[in-house]
């Protein structure tokens, strides 16, 4: 798994606030919804299929 770090753009969108991808940062296709984690002031977007992989990593004994 690559590291890629770039910079997105954050705008309101009909009152919703939303963020703007750069092209080597999106999701692969199909991808349309997406968990969102809060870590202090970092926001961490997943795939919500991944949602459960991620967190059972996380948490492993």
């Amino acid at each position: 798994m690559g590291y890629v770090m770039s910079t997105g753009s954050v705008f309101e969108n009909n009152r919703t606030l939303a963020v703007r991808l750069p092209a080597d940062s999106r999701f692969p296709e199909g991808i349309k919804r997406v968990t969102v984690r809060v870590v202090g002031q970092d926001r961490i977007l997943s795939p919500i299929e991944n949602t459960w992989d991620i967190f059972l990593c996380q948490n492993k004994v």
